[in-house]
């Protein structure tokens, strides 16, 4: 006579917990991105023509009173002695954009 028992079949792992953590992932990361609206014109970015950048950067810092500070220096010392590596401008938010034009400009005359 034959014998016509079935062996159990072997139980794989499930991969849905996985599946579950990807999309959980997905949905995490789609939540906290920023994403950042269209610009309202094309506007092509400028490339710099100053390709050593190991130079280290200098920080001029603008408060929204029209303050001035590089390093430990402040006011119209900052100007004093700037070498020629490239040099940070961090303006305030409520800046006016004659002041900062102001600056922009003794720099490029120091």
């Amino acid at each position: 006579m034959m014998d016509l028992r079935r062996e159990p079949r072997q139980r794989r792992e499930s991969i849905v917990p996985m599946i579950n953590v990807a999309f959980l992932l997905l949905v995490f990361f789609m939540m906290v991105a920023v994403i950042a609206p269209p610009d309202p014109i094309a506007v092509e970015q400028p490339v710099s023509s100053f390709d050593d950048l190991d130079h280290p950067t200098e920080v001029l810092v603008i408060g929204a009173n029209g303050g001035l500070m590089r390093g430990s220096l402040e006011g119209d010392a900052v100007f004093d002695n700037l070498s020629r590596h490239a040099v940070t401008i961090r303006a305030d938010a409520r800046l006016d954009a004659s002041v900062l034009a102001q600056v922009v400009s003794r720099l490029a005359d120091a």
